[in-house]
């Protein structure tokens, strides 16, 4: 079983024989409230996850080492998910961004205030793995 919370900078595995202790952990950034997803590849082998900085982590489930992490997005990398038979994967990112206004904010009219606009940093990616994860199937199956 694995576990993942807002505001934890860990996935845990736990083993459902001896839950008091967690089998292993992998390690993301993740200190907000947003969720931060994760997936595990359908052949088991791998867990691929999110992170606050904007990076995708690939973890081996047999090891429980990192193999790859790669820098995706420019803001927060909160959804990740596994094509369930071909070699892809999505990632998407994005996050709340609001303008930062003054303490003086009062003095500030209406049309003022509108004239600061967010730019919105949200993405969606869908890459194709077919060599890098062969060759990690490869190195799992040694």
């Amino acid at each position: 079983l694995f576990s993942g919370s807002r505001k934890e900078n860990k996935i845990l595995c736990w083993d459902m024989r001896n839950y008091t202790v967690p089998v292993a952990h992998f390690d993301r950034e993740c200190t907000t409230n947003q969720r931060i997803f994760f997936d595990i590849h359908p052949s088991g082998s791998h867990l691929i996850t999110g992170s606050q900085d904007g990076k995708i982590l690939f973890y081996d489930l047999q090891t429980f080492e990192k193999v790859l992490e790669v820098p995706a997005h420019s803001s927060c990398s909160n959804g990740v998910h596994f094509h369930p038979y071909l070699p892809y994967f999505a990632s998407s990112s994005g996050e709340r961004n609001f303008p930062l206004i003054g303490r003086d904010d009062e003095t500030l009219s209406h049309e003022t205030k509108d004239c600061f606009p967010v730019e919105p940093k949200n993405s969606l990616a869908i890459w194709s793995v077919a060599y890098r994860m062969e060759k990690l199937q490869e190195q799992a199956n040694k």
